[in-house]
């Protein structure tokens, strides 16, 4: 249960949970409880209890928190909403906005058939059903708990869950509830939805996170297996598999038929992966040991730092094999680190370059020492002595940017002596010279790589602690000032960086968007584009500044040959995703986290301060991208 939160008292907490054991008590002898709607509901509104299974699938669900609810069952109401106002950009532009009440952050709306399915946002008991041209409101839903996710629509039903803690089906048109179920406290992924199946994640009862399917229309649980801990933002469904990445870095394939495990790997994964061609693209977290020795004759005095890096794999989709050792085209990436993690990590980092400038700058004057005796009037090993001289004397660096240029002078001096060692005459003494510009330069390289880590994470901070600290609020809003074990947010924590309920329900990470052999995602404050078979990167394009958000930019949706993201300055950027150029950007306004969606020539975006906005493009091409992943499958259009 949720505690510290000014909406649960003690009392309230134990009296909800006596009523719920009489209520499952009533289920096993074949009693419903009635659940009470919050609001009167419409005339239209109709309302399936779950039905009644065998007492051994009753068993099953009882073991796995599939309680019936109590007041859980929400109501189809008319919940005020302001009118969407229109607006012109100051290219032309035109488009609407809503201001959703509550000022909560919101998930990606999901665009199907002419309308929008959007939640009210973290924290609020609100769904939405709107004409996607208008904005006009078609109906609304009044949740029985809070927190609702990403809308995912197929097979003419949407369905969601509520972060605390109840999955709900209804029919996309007129908003009839199919079903909904309690599962388990708290829900931070969305569902999929494939083949007449809804696939959600959740924390059982026994201890452990559970990946399950359910029958689409009427709920009935088709299969349910064990996983390590939340997926990371939903289930992926290609062919006949679903694949779950979870939040301690674990991949998962099962059939989507009966659950058979096929496969699974640790892997440190850091996002929901795509499939192509019988491959998954994953962005993946390693750490690096950064070790320096000192200079010889210095003593055998070693320092050692770590730097977290992100890059891409690819998995055999029938195997589970993946096919690098290490991710590729890996770069800095602070924003998987919490704050104790990346103080300690800056700490560290910092002592360790500047050990490292101690170190090679006693190489540099081992090689000043040659080129002084034996530059024999060559007015190159000239230059390059003294020079060699003014980096063995230059102070030592405290600051990592400071750190970074001068680790940088030192490699390129290194490569000039040993480039002109061949003007030295001895043989020995040429070897000497040799000897200590590669030392230098193997030094600097690696104090460099310290030193960028240190800026990587110093360039973080001031965003990170905003974010924890909004974060944390927002928990405590609605009940999660301490968060439960059931959680498993340590595992969360270790391996994405987050330790937040709305961190994790907010997450998606550097998603790789597959585009001809290139892999494009967001990482950090730049869009790139690799090939993950071989690493090389065919383009990049900063998209924003980690100074105030340790991610900046949202990942991209592909429409048409272009890329749409969102970025936290309320921007709306579409790109060429052959070659990454800017072809527009509108300001909209807010602070955008998820994905844009983009759908019959116009871009939806929902902002972390409860805007809706409708940005129409005039271009045709953008189309295809419905919601969150791009389909009901989340594995792109």
């Amino acid at each position: 249960m949720k505690s510290g939160g000014p909406r649960r008292s003690s009392l309230t907490l134990v009296r909800r949970s006596g009523v719920a054991l009489v209520c499952c008590a009533a289920a096993l002898a074949g009693v419903y409880c009635t659940p009470t709607a919050p609001d009167t509901p419409e005339p239209s509104a109709q309302f399936t209890e779950p039905v009644l299974y065998p007492p051994a699938v009753q068993q099953v669900m009882a073991n796995a928190n599939f309680a019936p609810p109590v007041g859980r069952s929400g109501a189809l109401v008319k919940i005020d909403l302001p009118a969407a106002t229109r607006f012109q950009t100051k290219s032309g532009r035109s488009g609407w906005r809503i201001a959703v009440p509550g000022g909560r952050p919101l998930a990606t709306p999901a665009v199907v058939d002419g309308m929008l399915f959007v939640g009210g946002g973290f924290a609020s008991h609100e769904f939405y059903a709107l004409d996607a041209k208008t904005g006009a409101r078609v109906w609304t839903f009044r949740t029985g708990d809070d927190g609702p996710t990403a809308a995912v629509v197929g097979e003419g039903c949407v369905a969601y869950n509520t972060e605390s803690c109840t999955i709900y089906v209804h029919d996309a048109r007129d908003g009839k509830v199919l079903w909904y179920r309690w599962l388990g406290d708290p829900l931070m992924s969305h569902p999929a939805i494939a083949d007449g199946r809804v696939f959600m994640a959740y924390p059982g009862k026994d201890g452990r996170h559970h990946l399950a399917a359910f029958e689409l229309r009427t709920g009935k649980p088709v299969w349910d297996r064990p996983i390590a801990a939340e997926v990371i933002s939903a289930p992926v469904v290609e062919g006949t598999n679903v694949y779950a990445a979870t939040a301690d870095g674990s991949l998962y394939c099962f059939s989507v038929d009966a659950g058979e495990a096929r496969w699974s790997t640790k892997c440190n994964v850091t996002s929901a992966p795509r499939v192509v061609d019988g491959r998954l693209l994953i962005s993946q977290r390693a750490v690096k040991t950064i070790e320096i020795s000192a200079a010889e004759g210095e003593g055998a005095k070693k320092q050692t730092s770590e730097s977290t890096v992100e890059g891409y794999n690819v998995v055999d989709a029938k195997t589970g094999e993946l096919a690098h050792a290490e991710p590729v085209a890996a770069v800095k990436a602070a924003y998987l680190m919490d704050i104790r993690r990346g103080m300690f990590a800056l700490s560290t980092n910092s002592t360790n370059f500047q050990f490292g400038q101690v170190a090679y700058q006693a190489y540099a004057s081992k090689a000043h020492t040659v080129l002084n005796a034996k530059y024999n009037g060559n007015v190159t090993l000239a230059s390059l002595s003294d020079q060699a001289l003014a980096l063995s004397r230059a102070e030592v660096a405290t600051d990592a940017q400071a750190g970074t240029a001068t680790a940088q002078k030192a490699i390129d001096l290194a490569q000039k002596i040993e480039e002109a060692s061949a003007a030295v005459e001895s043989a020995t003494e040429r070897r000497t010279l040799v000897a200590a510009a590669k030392s230098m330069k193997a030094t600097a390289v690696k104090s460099k790589d310290a030193a960028l880590t240190a800026k990587s994470i110093k360039d973080n901070l001031s965003a990170l602690k905003a974010e924890q600290s909004s974060a944390q609020a927002q928990d405590a809003s609605v009940g999660f000032a301490q968060a439960p074990s059931a959680a498993k947010l340590e595992l969360a924590n270790s391996n994405l960086g987050v330790g937040n309920v709305k961190s994790v329900w907010a997450y998606q990470g550097s998603r790789p968007c597959p585009f001809g052999k290139s892999c494009i995602s967001v990482r950090g404050a730049t869009c790139r584009a690799v090939d993950p078979s071989t690493g090389a990167t065919a383009w990049e394009k900063t998209v924003g500044s980690t100074e105030k958000a340790t991610r900046p930019a949202t990942p991209p949706a592909l429409a048409g040959g272009k890329l749409y993201l969102g970025t936290t300055d309320g921007t709306v950027l579409c790109l060429d995703a052959r070659d990454g150029r800017t072809l527009w950007e509108e300001k909209v306004g807010g602070r955008i986290i998820f994905e844009p969606t983009v759908v019959g020539g116009s871009v939806y975006v929902a902002t972390d301060d409860g805007m809706l906005v409708c940005l129409e493009t005039g271009d045709t091409s953008a189309d295809g991208w419905s919601m969150w992943g791009g389909s009901a499958r989340h594995n792109g259009p």
